[in-house]
């Protein structure tokens, strides 16, 4: 059985994904993660203030798409997005 964490949700989420992009080269920065199956996310980090922040946007399909726009993408915070 999963393990799961607050709200039932299981612990093990982000298993499934890998690494594909990333962009640090300005603020903020972007790391696109995507799982075989063509599921996605980008975490955008903000460090521009402190503490700095994460938010996130997924999706399924067109990943390539979706990181070319990234800086156009809508965050929200996990708990949203999830």
């Amino acid at each position: 059985m999963p393990r799961t964490g607050p709200g039932g949700h299981a612990a093990l989420i982000f298993d499934q994904y890998r690494i594909s992009d990333l962009d640090t080269s300005g603020n903020p920065m972007y790391f696109g993660y995507v799982d075989q199956m063509d599921n996605w996310y980008i975490m955008q980090l903000d460090t521009t203030s402190s503490p700095g922040t994460a938010r996130y946007c997924r999706g399924s399909g067109n990943y390539v798409t979706a990181w070319s726009n990234r800086a156009g993408q809508t965050y929200d915070y996990f708990s949203n997005v999830w």
